[in-house]
C-alpha cells in the first residue's frame, strides 16, 4: 500500500548549494526543488520568500509572486528598506538613484533608513533631509542612530508585521542595525576602512531574521551598483514613480522626454513637481545609449 504523503505549506528563507530552507511553523527544512519544476539556468524557479508546498523531501509547488526583486533575488516583499548613511560613508545620491531604478522597475515599495545621524550636526541633518525630500517626493524617510536610541521606535513599528529587504552599500550599518531589531549579536560588525572610506562586505548572503514580529532579509552589501539593464528607450521612463502621471500626455505618443516639444514631464520639471535631479538621472541613461 503507497504510504500516503502530506503536502505542508511554507517560506522558503534561504538558498545553499542548491538546498532551500523553508521555514514552517517555526521549523526550518532542508530541501530540493521537484524536477518538473525546474527550468534549465533559469534563477526564477524558485527563490528567497516564495511560498511553497512541499513533502519529506522536495518543494512540490509554488505559488504565484505578488512581486520579486531581480537585486537581490527576493519575493513577496512588502517593503525594500533602503540603508545608507549621511556620512561614514558618505551618502552616494548616483548609487541611491539606480538602486531605486531596481526596485521601481518592479513596482515594490521602498523607505530610506538614513543611519548614524549622530554624526552629524542637527541643522546639517535638517537640511539634509529638506533638499532630499525635493528630489523624493514621495520617499518615506527612518533617519535614526542606533548610538544614541533616535528614531528607532518609529522604525520598530513601521517593520512590524512585515516582510522586509535590507538593502544597500557595504558598511552603512546594515549589520549592527539587524542586531539591534533583533535583540542579540547575530551579525558581525566590521568598520569603515581608513583607508578606502569604504565599507567592508559582511554578509556574503541572504539572511532571513525574526523577532517580535519584524522579519527581515539582511541581503549582501555592495561597493557598486549599475543601472539595470533595459530593451528599449520607452523603458526607464517607466521605473520613475514621479513621472507616472505625466506619461501619456505628451503632444507625441512617441515622446522620449528629451528634445520634443510641448512634452508634459519637461513641463513638470519646469514648474518644480518634477525635481531636476530625477530628470538628469533619467536623460542620463536614455542619452547614453546614443554615444
Amino acid at each position: 500500500m503507497k504510504k500516503e504523503v502530506k503536502e505542508i505549506k511554507g517560506y522558503v528563507v534561504g538558498k545553499t548549494q542548491g538546498f532551500y530552507e523553508v521555514k514552517s511553523n517555526d521549523k526550518v527544512y532542508m530541501l530540493k526543488l521537484k524536477g518538473s519544476l525546474k527550468k534549465k539556468n533559469d534563477k526564477l524557479n524558485c527563490i528567497i520568500g516564495d511560498n511553497v508546498e512541499f513533502n519529506d523531501d522536495v518543494i512540490e509547488k509554488i505559488y504565484d509572486r505578488k512581486n520579486y526583486l531581480t537585486r537581490p533575488l527576493i519575493a513577496n516583499i512588502d517593503d525594500v528598506a533602503l540603508v545608507y548613511a549621511i556620512k561614514d560613508p558618505k551618502f552616494d545620491l548616483t548609487s541611491f538613484q539606480k538602486n531605486l531604478l531596481w526596485i521601481d522597475s518592479k513596482g515594490v515599495n521602498r523607505v530610506l533608513i538614513l543611519s548614524k545621524i549622530d554624526l552629524v550636526k542637527k541643522e546639517e541633518l535638517e537640511e539634509f533631509l529638506k533638499n532630499l525630500s525635493n528630489i523624493f517626493k514621495d520617499l518615506q524617510i527612518f533617519p535614526i542612530s542606533l548610538k544614541e536610541n533616535i528614531g528607532t521606535n518609529q522604525l520598530k513599528e513601521f517593520l512590524v508585521g512585515k516582510n522586509i529587504v535590507l538593502s544597500g552599500l557595504s558598511g552603512v550599518g546594515k549589520s549592527s542595525l539587524v542586531n539591534y531589531l533583533m535583540d542579540t549579536r547575530v551579525m558581525s560588525v566590521d568598520t569603515i576602512s581608513k583607508k578606502t572610506k569604504k565599507g567592508k562586505n559582511t554578509t556574503i548572503i541572504t539572511k532571513y531574521f525574526e523577532n517580535k514580529g519584524i522579519c527581515i532579509f539582511d541581503t549582501p552589501g555592495y561597493s557598486s551598483i549599475e543601472i539595470p539593464p533595459f530593451k528599449d528607450k520607452r523603458e526607464p521612463m517607466h521605473w520613475f514613480n514621479e513621472f507616472s502621471e505625466y506619461i501619456g500626455k505628451c503632444r507625441f505618443r512617441d515622446c522620449l522626454h528629451i528634445n520634443e516639444p510641448c512634452c508634459s514631464i519637461k513641463k513638470a520639471v519646469e514648474d518644480g513637481c518634477i525635481s531636476k535631479t530625477r530628470y538628469l538621472m533619467y536623460t542620463s541613461i536614455i542619452t547614453k545609449e546614443d554615444r
